[in-house]
């Protein structure tokens, strides 16, 4: 596992921090009142961030901790139901060698997109705290370029599909009736499959699949709920 240097660490929290604190500072204008309690249909807007996801920085050498950026909508169907859907999003760089004589590294870029959908029991813990939990299904998808040898156009180009299945536990906090906050963990099972293809003299395909049990890297985001 790579360590997390302090200036690493401080430029993955700053801008989710940022917005934390410009969220909560901008909510003071939707609250009326100290009663956040809200029943029936109520819909949303949601984003936030995961933590580091220590599979991919280990199996891909990637050059800063890997963590997640999601965006999308929050529906409370009832008291009791809410659904979330989730677009996520990441880019950073790996560390590779350039296939030179004289060595040396370059970074080349690494991202993801995806979608989520969670359907969850909420219930209430008092006026202000709502805590959930049921089942999240995730489909991600993986690009990079590897095996890059400069001295030539050789070049092998990698695409990741990957499935998840978690269960999960969070709560929301609510501020006023219009904004909160929440985080969420759980454990998940987790299906990747790798195909690399090699552009150079020889060229070919080969696919590798990968399963296994995972703990649900912790995330924290905010809602505003729009009625």
């Amino acid at each position: 596992m790579k360590n997390i240097t302090m200036e690493e660490y401080m430029k993955k929290i700053t801008l989710p921090a940022a917005l934390l604190l410009a969220l909560f500072l901008s909510s003071a204008a939707f609250a009326a009142d100290d009663d956040t309690y809200f029943t029936g249909f109520r819909a949303g807007l949601t984003m936030g961030v995961s933590g580091y996801n220590d599979f991919y920085n280990d199996y891909f050498d990637l050059v800063e901790p890997y963590s997640e950026q999601w965006l999308g909508l929050t529906m409370n169907i009832d008291d009791y139901l809410m659904i979330r859907t989730l677009v996520t999003f990441s880019f950073t760089s790996m560390n590779r060698s350039n296939n030179l004589p004289a060595g040396g590294d370059y970074d080349k870029p690494f991202w993801r997109l995806g979608g989520i959908l969670g359907v969850f029991y909420q219930f209430t813990v008092n006026k202000n705290l709502y805590c959930y939990t049921g089942p999240e299904m995730a489909y991600i998808f993986t690009s990079f370029e590897d095996g890059r040898d400069f001295s030539t156009s050789d070049y092998e180009k990698n695409t990741v599909n990957e499935l998840r299945l978690s269960g999960l536990f969070g709560c929301r906090y609510m501020f006023s009736r219009n904004f909160g906050i929440f985080a969420d963990l759980g454990l998940g099972f987790m299906f990747l499959d790798n195909r690399s293809e090699d552009f150079d003299s020889t060229p070919g395909t080969e696919s590798t699949q990968y399963k296994t049990i995972y703990v649900y890297q912790a995330q924290v985001g905010v809602v505003f709920y729009v009625n």
